[in-house]
Formats: C-alpha cells, structure tokens, sequence
C-alpha cells in the first residue's frame, strides 16, 4: 500500500468507532496506525491488511488467527487484541496502544546491553512464552521485531499472525519460510516444515544472544546461506562474540543457557516457555547475588548428570630387564649372553664385568693392539652439551622475553594505521565502534589492552574507534499528544525534560505547543527535551459595564480581550429621559465567562425623538396634560396666567408654544387661567 493511500485513511471511522488519527510504522503485510475509540474514549492500535494482500486467503487467515490467538491469552506481557472487522474488503484488528519502542530499536541503539538487562527483557518474554505454551499456542515468529519494550520497562509480545495451536497440524512447508524470519527460524522448521513448542524456545535464544552481543550468530550472503548454518553449525556461547574484558559481563550458566536454547536438538531446548521462565528466574537471582560464575547452574542448564568427569588415564608400563645383546667381543671372551650383565669374581660391588672390561680397554689396550681413539666421543658429547645449552637458553630466553612483546601506542592514530602497527608487533587487531565526544571519527580512542601493556604474542588487542559525537536528530514533537511526542523523544534516543501546561488559543487541549529544542537539531542521546503542553484557550472573565458610558464600556470590554458590538435602544415604545444619552441600557452576555476575541452586544441609550406640541387651548388642566404625554411629553409644569386671581382650570397655551417640534425630554409649561 503507498503511502499516499494509508494516509488517506487518517481521519476516518473504522465500524462507525474506531477513528484514525496517526500512522505508526509500515510492515510487509499491514500498517499499524494510532486511533481513538470513540465509544471509549481510549487509544489503540489499529492494523491494517496492505490492500494488495486483501485478496490472498492466507494473508487474511493471518489476520484472523492472531485475533483469536490474542483473544485466548489475556496476559500483562502479550498485547491485548479488543476487536477486529473490515473496512471495505481489507481486514483489521484494533490493539492496545503501547507507549514504548520496539527491542530491535533498543538492540540497534544500545547493544551489546548489560547482562542483567538483557535478562530481565528475556525473563518478561518467557512469562509470554509460557502463557501461549500453557494454551497450547506456538508463536512461530519471535523476533525483536516482535517485542516491544514499554516506557516504564515493561515487555509485550505481539504479532500472533503465525501462531497456531499445538493440536493442530503445524506445518510451514507453504508459509513458515516464507512468512517466518529467517534469521531466528529454528532448524526442525526446514528439516521437517513442522514448528514446535521447542522452536519458539530456539528463536527465543537467538534474541537472548542478539541483545547479550549487538549480533545475530548466522549471518550471510543470502537467506539459503543463513538457513544452511542454522541447520548445520551451532550457536556459540555468546560470549565469544565479545572481546576484552567484554566477555568477563556474559557469566558462564547465561553462556550456558543461551547454548542450551539454541541447540540444533530440540529434545536438548528447555521443554517450553514454562520451564524457561524458571530458568532465567534463576539466572536473574544468581546474577543480582554478584555470581558471575555458577558450576551448578552451568550443570543444569547444559543438562549435565552432576557427576563428575572421569579423565581418562594411560595404563602404567612397568618396563622388564633389558636383554642384552649378545657381541662378538662377548663372544670371543667366552662371556654368555643373558637378561642381564654378570659381574665376574673379584670385580668392585656395582661394577659389572662389562663396565670393568670396559674400564680395562680404556687403561690398557690387549697385547699387540694399538690403544682406541675416543676423542670424537668427547667432542660428540660437547657439541650435544653446547645444543642443549643453546636451546634451554633460547627456551629460557623465549619464556620471558621472546614470546612477549608490548601493545603500540595506537590512541589518537587511524583504524588503518592503528593496524599496520599492532599487527607489526606481532598482536592480532580487533576493532570495535562507540562514540566519543573528544576524539574524531575514525581515530582511536583507547585500546584494551592498553598502551605499553606488556602481552603475549598473538594476543588480540581491540581499538575502540571513534564514530564521533554521538547526535540524534530532534524530532518534531509539536502538535502532537503529549504521550505520543513522548515516545517520538525516546526512540529518538532522547530523555524527557519538564512537561509544563499553558492556555494556547490555536492548540487543542493535550497537544504539544513547544519543545526546548527545534526540528533537526542534533542532540547528545539522553538531552531531557522540556515540553509545553496546551491547556485549550484560556476563559476570560467578562466585565459588566451597564449604566456605563458607551466609550468607556467599548474600552473595558476591549482591553479584557473581547470584540464589541453596540446597537442603540429602540424608542417606540417609550423613551427614559432619565437615562443620558449614550449609556449602555443592556448587556449580552451579562456576566459569566469567555473566550479572547468573543463578541459582547451592548445596547446603548440613543438621543431623545422629537414630538409636536399639541394645541391645548381652551382645555380643561386635566385634558390638556393628557394631550402633552400622549405626544411624549412627560415632564409638565403649570403657570397661573389669571389676571383676577382666580383659576378657572382652562389652558390658555403652552412653552414651548403649539406646533413646535422639539425633544419628548423638554419641560413644557402649561400656562392655566
């Protein structure tokens, strides 16, 4: 599937619930994205058959088969399956959503990883192990691929997609080499095309191995290649893989242990994951006790008897009298021959007859003999005392001095050079990666042994070249959920910082607004990246501003953030002069909270309408300020105009006079006789 396509799958609702929001990672046969399940508010892990594989009925069996394998186990250390359906003619599962990073990351980033740790992440596996075993359910496809590390340590498997019941036929011969991984597939699996409960054991060593070493033990130019050496050469202890002092960490019962379960023999594999588990229960205790040697746990992990190895002796010769030879000088004298030298009477205790006839030679020669020349025998004897002297001495000479030489100072030099020199001085050169921060890439940072150590010819000397300052790239963090740029930071081999919350008026709550770092710069590994995280907009209390002037509400309203709209009161149905012009009469919203840029609706006193007076004159005082308020003229004062004294009550006229227009807010007065 391209990505094109799976990205358009963001944003829709898989069976009317499950929401995708985020793709996580692409695999051969699926994509695994972030969603959120409507109906419980929760995040999962939603996997997606490729839409090419849609049609194979293998590929979708799959897909069925690791949902109801899940489904049978409901264990802490398996990854929890809660539904499954289709989207089209594309098959799904939604998961549980795992904040964390898969082990092949961990193994790619920091491997080879310490003992303890490397157990503990096997230990949490074999819980899984022996739980799909107990269900009678083979994995059939371990691999650190396959087991995710969560970010408080915690160990999930997944991908049930091989995994078949035990009782049921288990042959591979059409999918497991094809579908399997070929550099942790067990060797019955190609010999027989069967797996068994022992096969996920053997994969699960080679795990165990790859993390104790950073390596895969067979490697090749092709997957026939690395299928051959599975078949046909075994696992070595893993500590072999190692160099130095590195090969003092792997204690030998983990040694053994990791040969146990990578034996080409399944009968020689611990029986299942149950059994396993109980192993590395043990390993672990040992291990946290400061044992780094255990003979017993060796024994039993190797499958050994206990008792002791008989070490085959040679039968002791006891060598017979030597037959001496009969001579002709023995001849000619008459002596006999025997088993052994007769002394003749009279001769010294210990000295045999031949002795002193020899002795007698060398004295004095027969009668009519010249006397023998043995001078070759002493020079004969002389040069063999020079060849011993000489070669004890060279032997004395190579004991302590010839066979030692000094490791070069190689720190600083390239790879290169750095070998031209060691192997000059009669040492085998191994070399080894790690960053540094002081020395450039490609030169040596130190060396074990170190420099000027006095060591064995031959002896293996392991550079530490550098790969420079070790930098990761920042990733970008913004925008997303604070648990998903969390895990961005850790598998970008960074730490997190201080996670501190802020109002934000353009990011949602729960989102990311800043991080201390930017996109793309390159960091130390472990750099605590400080997060801001958004809270949503921030409410804004609204101020009441009725009965205040227009300008001064505008100005009040503005300054706490809010947009205002004002719009004057309708008159029609009366007007109260009481109120100035100009002032806020109402308020909507009145009181409460808001938002920046909320709108506020004022309603403003606008100015007085103007009426007509009405002609009053010749009106009683009672009818005439009855005609004045119905033509809005609230505000009346009388005014005796009688010339006699005495008032009649009729209105003689008004000020202002009759027919002028003027505002509902003036004083008219009535004058009366």
């Amino acid at each position: 599937m391209s990505v094109s396509q799976g990205d358009s799958l963001i944003g829709s609702v898989l069976g009317g619930r499950y929401e995708i929001v985020a793709k996580i990672s692409r695999g051969g046969t699926a994509v695994v994205y972030r969603g959120i399940d409507r109906r419980l508010g929760r995040t999962v892990a939603v996997k997606i058959i490729h839409s090419d594989l849609s049609g194979d009925p293998d590929y979708v069996k799959r897909f069925d088969r690791e949902a109801r394998a899940a489904a049978i186990l409901s264990h802490p250390n398996i990854v929890a399956v809660f539904d499954q359906g289709r989207t089209g003619d594309r098959a799904y599962i939604v998961m549980e959503y795992i904040h964390g990073q898969s082990l092949r990351s961990i193994i790619s980033s920091s491997a080879p990883l310490p003992a303890a740790l490397a157990l503990t992440y096997a230990h949490e596996m074999s819980k899984a192990l022996a739980a799909a075993h107990d269900a009678t359910i083979i994995h059939r496809d371990i691999k650190p691929e396959n087991v995710l590390i969560t970010n408080d340590g915690g160990v999930k498997i997944t991908d049930f997609g091989l995994a078949k019941s035990i009782t049921q036929q288990t042959s591979t011969a059409s999918q497991g080499l094809i579908m399997g991984t070929m550099s942790y597939i067990a060797p019955e699996i190609p010999q027989s095309g069967s797996a068994l409960v022992a096969s996920d054991i053997y994969s699960f060593g080679i795990v165990l191995y790859e993390m104790l070493t950073g390596k895969k033990p067979h490697t090749g130019e092709d997957l026939s290649a690395v299928l051959y050496k599975h078949v046909h050469e075994d696992i070595p202890p893993p500590s072999r893989a190692l160099v130095g002092q590195a090969r003092a960490r792997i204690p030998d019962y983990v040694d053994a242990l990791v040969v146990a379960c990578t034996s080409r023999d399944p009968a020689r594999r611990p029986a299942n994951g149950r059994v396993l588990e109980e192993k590395l229960a043990k390993a672990r205790q040992a291990l946290e006790a400061g044992r780094l040697h255990d003979a017993a746990l060796v024994d039993e992990f190797s499958g050994r008897t206990g008792e002791p190895e008989r070490t085959p002796v040679a039968p002791t010769v006891v060598p017979g009298p030597a037959k001496e030879r009969t001579t002709p000088e023995r001849r000619r004298r008459g002596e006999p021959a025997g088993n052994g030298p007769t002394r003749p009477a009279g001769t010294p205790e210990g000295r045999t007859g031949a002795g002193a006839a020899g002795t007698a030679k060398l004295t004095k020669a027969p009668p009519g003999r010249p006397p023998r020349r043995r001078w070759w025998l002493l020079v004969l004897i002389l040069v063999i005392i020079g060849a011993l002297l000489s070669a004890g001495g060279y032997g004395a000479w190579y004991a302590f001095v010839g066979r030692w030489t000094h490791v070069p100072e190689i720190t600083g030099k390239t790879e290169l050079d750095a070998r031209t020199l060691t192997e000059a001085d009669g040492l085998t050169f191994e070399a080894l990666q790690e960053y540094s921060e002081t020395v450039a890439a490609g030169l040596v940072i130190r060396t074990d042994p170190a420099g000027g150590a006095r060591v064995k010819r031959e002896s293996p000397v392991t550079a530490f070249v550098s790969k420079g300052q070790e930098r990761y790239a920042m990733p970008t963090v913004v925008g997303l959920p604070v648990a998903d740029a969390e895990t961005a930071l850790l598998n970008a081999n960074l730490a997190v910082g201080t996670t501190t919350e802020d109002w934000s008026e353009s990011v949602a709550t729960g989102l990311v607004i800043s991080a201390t770092h930017a996109p793309g710069d390159m960091l130390q590994r472990n750099t605590a990246i400080d997060l801001v995280v958004s809270k949503g907009r921030q409410p804004i209390a609204i101020p009441s501003v009725k009965t205040q002037a227009v300008d001064a509400a505008k100005s009040a309203l503005e300054a706490a953030g809010f947009a205002v709209a004002v719009t004057t009161a309708d008159s029609s149905g009366g007007y109260d002069c009481a109120v100035a012009p100009g002032t806020v009469v109402d308020q909507s919203p009145a009181d409460g909270t808001g938002y920046l840029g909320d709108t506020i609706n004022l309603v403003v006193q606008g100015d007085p309408p103007k009426a007509a007076i009405p002609d009053v004159k010749g009106k009683t005082r009672a009818t005439a300020r009855s005609l004045l308020g119905q033509a809005g003229f609230g505000s009346v004062t009388e005014k005796n105009a009688s010339m006699i004294g005495i008032s009649l009550g009729l209105a003689v006229t008004t000020d202002p006079g009759p027919g002028q227009s003027v505002s509902v807010c003036t004083t008219i007065t009535l004058s009366l006789v």
